[in-house]
């Protein structure tokens, strides 16, 4: 019996690496979904129910879901503010979902929830660096149509240690920023 449950939580283990990998190194969003699909049904416990939160919030914003970002959001409002990262989260996925449906009346305050957790330390922990900072004020300075500050702010990421998905919006960014020339 113990073999059996070893080997299952190893197995479940294994589709987790997947699942990021196919997300977030081959940028495989279909694959993404059958391997997520696949463990949520062998997951009979539920065990990786904060994984598969982070997975469809990635998702959402891989597929620019403005609204299911939004949603995701607002149903696990307990979870993602039951610590500092999952915070940072809530208020990231906020700020992309405001940005992706152009709610311009949200994406200022979404955006200073987002600034003021920047720096934050709680019991001398800092923040974890889960989202590149220029980045989010380059989208920032381009929904308030702030161009040379968003120019700027492109300027300073470096996607060296992008991973394919980050690596994607980064360009699509560029991209943006190139076709506003």
């Amino acid at each position: 019996v113990m073999v059996t449950i070893a080997f299952y939580y190893e197995y479940l283990n294994y589709l987790k690496i997947s699942i990021i990998n196919a997300l977030n190194n081959h940028y495989d969003l279909t694959m993404t979904k059958k391997l997520l699909t696949k463990m949520q049904k062998l997951d009979f416990i539920n065990g990786f129910k904060s994984f598969y939160l982070i997975v469809d919030l990635q998702l959402a914003e891989s597929e620019h879901q403005g609204q299911t970002l939004l949603n995701l959001v607002k149903n696990n409002d307990k979870a993602l503010r039951a610590n500092l990262d999952g915070l940072l989260m809530h208020h990231y996925y906020t700020f992309i979902g405001d940005v992706l449906i152009n709610n311009h009346n949200q994406i200022k305050k979404a955006y200073s929830n987002l600034i003021n957790l920047k720096n934050a330390k709680i019991k001398k922990s800092k923040m974890s660096p889960l989202f590149n900072w220029d980045f989010i004020d380059c989208v920032f300075y381009l929904k308030t149509n702030d161009r040379k500050k968003a120019i700027k702010a492109y300027q300073n990421i470096n996607p060296m240690y992008m991973n394919l998905r980050e690596r994607k919006q980064y360009e699509n960014l560029g991209a943006y920023l190139n076709y506003e020339n």
